[in-house]
């Protein structure tokens, strides 16, 4: 799916964050309307760095609001947790086994498994409906 990956986003000339790099990577390579997703774009940046819920790695957490299926969001959950070691991006960076760029792309590779073009499009996230 992916023409330009979630990693090349993610610390590149953009300053993207981890859970932004995935909105991009995903909302671009899928023909969406940039005006329709930049204010979701922008209101991620505040989910890097451990801050978004719960403290989850913030890739994590932005696939999980492009999947719009709670039981497929859970699989991707499992999935990351069972190749990185944990959800929680404190403790991923705590242990330095795994770096940033590793769980971006992960996440990102997961997610391209899990969803398609097709689904993002209906993603609630991307209709304004609120994300997770």
């Amino acid at each position: 799916m992916a023409e330009k990956e979630a990693v090349e986003y993610f610390r590149g000339e953009e300053k993207y964050n981890c859970a932004q790099a995935i909105l991009v990577a995903f909302t671009e390579n899928c023909a969406m309307d940039k005006d329709k997703v930049k204010d979701i774009i922008e209101e991620y940046r505040s989910k890097g760095g451990g801050h978004a819920e719960g403290g989850q790695c913030g890739a994590l957490y932005a696939g999980k609001a492009l999947i719009n299926d709670p039981e497929k969001a859970k699989m991707y959950e499992n999935e990351f947790l069972k190749e990185i070691g944990s959800i929680n991006c404190r403790e991923i960076k705590k242990d330095k086994k795994v770096p940033c760029e590793t769980c971006v792309q992960v996440a990102s590779d997961l997610l391209k498994k899990t969803l398609n073009c097709s689904d993002l499009k209906k993603s609630n996230i991307i209709n304004n409906e609120g994300s997770q």
